[in-house]
């Protein structure tokens, strides 16, 4: 009896199991990791919510808003040749945690057929919006990207010699994590958007990492005709 005692206390110390315990020990499967740990860059200890991204010590830190949980609209109206072209925008947080966007991750492209008449990926970099939105989950931001109307060498340099645009349909795309480089040729889009650029216009922008996009057509319309004043 002595020795049983000390064994089944020695075993209750050990917390012991039976085959069938280490049988389901076996079989439970693995945890799974969190895709937010690695969509939000969470480090050991954090959590991630609707506020932003806790530390084990309280703190709260708002991540960059990954492009993947953005949704993008874009809209524009037919405008006179010449003119700038305003492009509604809508950018919204589909993700799970409160984000900064930093509206210098925003490309805007300008095309019409297989022609790229301008591409803001290729301007210089103080050309950029540095503006950032702190965006909640579920909210979005609208707010107006501009074309100039004018067709620009190599997409983004300095406006050809009568550069205003000719009238025409025209593609205007919103692209997150744009980056571009080199030029490639029309595709569907050249089959759905076709025009005369004008003067200077190169070939179909490339792009490599993209995130998501949004396009939108619209027309450049030619100049109302002059109003001849009536003869007495």
């Amino acid at each position: 009896m002595l020795v049983w005692g000390a064994v089944a206390a020695i075993g209750a110390l050990a917390g012991s199991r039976t085959p069938e315990d280490a049988q389901s020990a076996q079989s439970a499967p693995p945890v799974e990791r969190d895709p937010a740990s690695d969509l939000y860059g969470l480090a050991a200890g954090e959590e991630l919510t609707a506020d932003g991204i806790v530390d084990a010590t309280g703190s709260v830190r708002v991540p960059d808003c990954p492009v993947s949980v953005l949704s993008l609209d874009a809209q524009a109206s037919a405008t006179q040749a010449g003119s700038p072209v305003p492009i509604t925008t809508t950018i919204r947080n589909q993700g799970r945690s409160a984000c900064l966007l930093s509206l210098d991750r925003a490309g805007l492209t300008v095309t019409t057929g297989d022609l790229l008449v301008f591409d803001s990926s290729r301007c210089e970099d103080g050309a950029a919006d540095p503006t950032r939105l702190l965006l909640d989950p579920g909210a979005e931001w609208t707010g107006p990207v501009s074309w100039d109307g004018t067709v620009h060498d190599s997409g983004c340099g300095a406006a050809s010699s009568g550069a205003a645009a000719e009238p025409g349909t025209y593609r205007a795309s919103i692209i997150l994590g744009q980056r571009t480089s080199g030029a490639s040729s029309g595709g569907a889009d050249a089959a759905q958007s076709t025009g005369t650029a004008g003067p200077g216009a190169q070939g179909q922008r490339e792009t490599s990492g993209a995130g998501p996009e949004a396009s939108v057509v619209f027309e450049l319309l030619p100049a109302p005709a002059p109003v001849e004043s009536a003869q007495s």
